[in-house]
């Protein structure tokens, strides 16, 4: 399939970022599709629920502290680690950095897009 052709949340990094340059695509829907796919939508399917997207992204806005983030969620902070530990689970480690960020930016994308 022709690169130009390609979904947008198909496209490798350099194919992306090619096509955001010659202004081709609106970068916040692009983002918004490749990531959602990537956590949300992954996070969803083996929950049946967006509770671990939720919990995460708070966790972010807690400045990554667990019993901010229970205060928050109006939950007990062994159930934000269960959730924190299942995550982890499932997207791999993601307490480097970079990785943290990625994460932390593909979900609030995910929830300006959500929002009504």
């Amino acid at each position: 399939m022709n690169a130009s052709r390609q979904p947008p949340d198909t496209l490798t990094d350099e194919e992306l970022l090619t096509r955001l340059r010659r202004g081709e695509h609106d970068l916040f829907g692009l983002l918004v599709r490749r990531h959602e796919r990537e956590l949300y939508g992954y996070l969803r399917r083996y929950t049946g629920d967006p509770e671990l997207a939720v919990t995460l992204l708070a966790y972010f806005d807690s400045n990554q502290n667990a019993k901010t983030t229970a205060q928050r969620l109006g939950i007990h902070v062994n159930t934000v680690r269960q959730r924190l530990a299942t995550i982890e689970d499932l997207l791999g480690h993601w307490g480097s950095a970079a990785r943290a960020l990625e994460i932390h930016m593909a979900l609030r994308l995910w929830s300006l897009s959500a929002a009504p």
